[in-house]
């Protein structure tokens, strides 16, 4: 059972969730192949406007705990709270429910921002057992479980700086500004790699293959042309980036690309300025898997990316 209440935004009335009640039935689903979009966003039937910057789809009733993908089930959700708070909810409940019992939630949203009506401030969850839904939407049941989850706006994390590593990706980019590349240390064809002028992690390529102890290159292995880069690569040019930035910036990840439309400083987690490792020459086209082949962007830019170099 979802229950709407109406607000007014730019002069059109619109509809928001404001309570969702229903019996859990463990599914497994992580997700739908096309999600509803929020309820919120719809001002006339069937025609829905842009998604809010930095938000996701997120169902208020996890799809993987039985909840329907339908617009009255989702709400503008920032990635945070979508894919990790909301995430950690659903790890609670399934570990409090028993199969062949009648577990349910009672889930409801609260509106604060007068800036932004469509957005859920907070999100109070309660998991009862025993539980029994009336048609007039009261409850009974037995609360074994409850939280609440803020939509706090995402915040910019910066990293403090250790001078002795700084001291080694500077050493590693003197190196290439004299002259180092990929393609003297091997059998490298040079059109899975972008022109030397493009590489901003060349220096880290560097680093493979003159290792300093400082800077760990544990679970990087080989590169190799179509292949994605590994988790540890991916921290680790995230890494070199933030020890990258001039003046004020140092610490932070910005993207590296020019035409990012995101003009901030990025997100560990983040629907649009969320930080992504992109491959400049497309693994599609056989782009390598190297440091040399790698830019930091902004997650909105690189879906919009398709194969361009």
């Amino acid at each position: 059972m979802i229950q709407r209440e109406q607000f007014q935004q730019a002069g059109r009335f619109r509809l928001r969730p404001s309570k969702v009640l229903g019996l859990i039935h463990l599914t497994g689903k992580k997700r739908s192949a096309a999600n509803a979009q929020p309820l919120a966003y719809n001002f006339q039937a069937d025609q829905y406007e842009g998604r809010l910057f930095n938000t996701e789809a997120g169902h208020i009733f996890g799809l993987r705990l039985g909840g329907v993908n339908e617009s009255e089930n989702v709400v503008p959700m920032f990635a945070h709270v979508n894919r990790r708070d909301f995430r950690e909810l659903e790890r609670q409940v399934e570990a409090r429910y028993t199969a062949g019992s009648s577990h349910g939630l009672c889930i409801s949203l609260a509106y604060g921002d007068a800036d932004e009506p469509r957005m859920p401030t907070q999100i109070n969850v309660q998991m009862l057992r025993d539980m029994a839904i009336r048609d007039d939407g009261t409850f009974d049941g037995h609360i074994v479980y409850s939280t609440g989850i803020r939509q706090d706006v995402p915040v910019v994390t910066r990293i403090a700086i250790d001078a002795h590593m700084q001291a080694a990706f500077e050493q590693a980019r003197s190196a290439v500004a004299k002259g180092w590349r990929l393609e003297q240390v091997g059998n490298v064809n040079s059109a899975g790699l972008p022109p030397e002028g493009r590489r901003p992690y060349a220096f880290l390529d560097y680093l493979v293959f003159n290792p300093n102890d400082t800077v760990s290159m544990d679970g990087i292995g080989q590169f190799a042309r179509f292949q994605k880069f590994s988790k540890a690569q991916r921290s680790l040019v995230a890494l070199a980036n933030r020890y990258s930035q001039p003046g004020a910036r140092l610490g932070e990840c910005w993207s590296d690309e020019a035409d990012d439309p995101v003009k901030t400083a990025l997100l560990d987690l983040g629907s649009d300025s969320g930080v992504e490792i992109d491959h400049i020459v497309p693994m599609s086209r056989g782009g390598y898997n190297a440091f040399s082949n790698a830019q930091v962007t902004s997650r909105k830019f690189n879906g919009s990316k398709n194969n361009n170099v």
